[in-house]
């Protein structure tokens, strides 16, 4: 169907393909929303109408909010408590309109940023796949840098091993005891996967291998479970930031740092205030001043992304990690029973979160 809303003749032209990914974010009196606009030569923009009570019908049933080629809009002026219904319609340069369903709706309500709170505020923010349900992951504030707010879990979210034995490998120690180098590891993919049960996992490299029993890792496979993010509603996959990060490179695969990108990833030990290792990776968080700063809660032992950085061929499978009383200690790849895994992620700092704490002295994002 073609709605021709432009003036003049000329006749009918080609629809552009419609806009994807269009999400509407909570805020305060405030919507802000974001979409992808289409690789299609006829695309000449897009119309955000808005509308109360149900979903606008067409271009003309609304307020026309928005028209242009950006990719976001925030809607202000709104009335918290009052549900708000958006539709977007793309349009060629006729102003001939693609009709094809694309809305997105939200609430705005009154509540903090999350900008506003100091660090060390604790937030409840994504849950573990397999939860109970209401048993979100408490977060703590640990930097705050431009609208950039980093989160670590407060205590650890599972126990799994760093990375799996790895038979195929030429190294004897990463056959027996795992692969130190963060960015092919098996905990980096978990992290950052959303797939369900028993699919996150592909291999990284020709000698790779799956957690997936005992017999390569020491406890606990995961090869199984869902991916990390599976347990994270769509809003908060959205909140999440993806980074540029910077990781050390073992010495047996080069040495210096190589950099990926995540949403989620483990702390180093540049972050948590650890010196020493030739190399930063990343920059101190605030948080973490000492040894005392550093235990989590509850006390767990916690694995750093960073690989110990000796040049002995007898180091190539371990890597770093923080133990029970805050200071630095080390672990193999493949053990998975005794050190913990306490990830990091960034929100932007004007997420919204509710007025005040639960029970547990929490904020929740909204």
């Amino acid at each position: 169907m073609i709605i021709n809303t432009a003036q003049g003749g000329g006749g009918y032209g080609t629809l552009p393909a419609q806009i994807s990914n269009f999400y509407a974010t909570i805020g305060a009196a405030s919507v802000k929303l974001t979409w992808s606009n289409p690789a299609d030569e006829n695309f000449a923009g897009v119309l955000i109408v808005r509308k109360t009570g149900s979903y606008p019908a067409k271009p003309g049933d609304g307020t026309k909010i928005y028209q242009g080629t950006a990719q976001t809009y925030t809607d202000t002026g709104l009335e918290n408590g009052t549900q708000y219904y958006y539709r977007a319609f793309s349009y060629n340069s006729k102003h001939e309109y693609q009709t094809e369903y694309c809305v997105a709706t939200m609430t705005p309500q009154a509540g903090y940023t999350l900008g506003s709170f100091p660090v060390g505020t604790k937030i409840k923010f994504g849950s573990v796949s397999g939860n109970p349900s209401g048993n979100p992951i408490v977060q703590k504030i640990v930097n705050k840098s431009g609208n950039d707010i980093t989160l670590i879990s407060n205590g650890v979210v599972g126990t799994y091993a760093f990375d799996a034995m790895e038979p195929l490998n030429s190294d004897s120690n990463r056959q027996s005891k795992g692969n130190n180098r963060y960015k092919y590891s098996n905990i980096h993919q978990w992290l950052n996967s959303d797939a369900g049960a028993g699919s996150w996992y592909t291999a990284q490299h020709s000698a790779d291998q799956a957690p997936d029993s005992t017999s390569v890792v020491s406890a606990n496979p995961y090869s199984s479970k869902a991916g990390f993010l599976n347990g994270f509603s769509t809003k908060e996959k959205n909140y999440l930031k993806t980074k540029t990060v910077t990781v050390g490179i073992p010495s047996l695969d080069g040495g210096g740092t190589e950099t990926i990108t995540a949403r989620i990833w483990l702390p180093s030990g540049t972050e948590v205030g650890y010196t020493g290792f030739g190399y930063t990776e990343g920059t101190q968080l605030s948080a973490f001043s000492d040894d005392a700063s550093r235990i989590s809660s509850p006390v767990a032992n916690y694995l750093l992304r960073t690989p110990h950085s000796s040049t002995s061929t007898s180091y190539t499978s371990i890597v770093r990690a923080v133990n029970t009383a805050g200071a630095q200690s080390y672990v193999d790849a493949y053990n998975g029973g005794t050190y913990g895994v306490r990830p990091l992620c960034v929100l932007d700092s004007s997420v919204l979160c509710s007025l005040s704490v639960d029970g547990n002295g929490c904020y929740t994002v909204l």
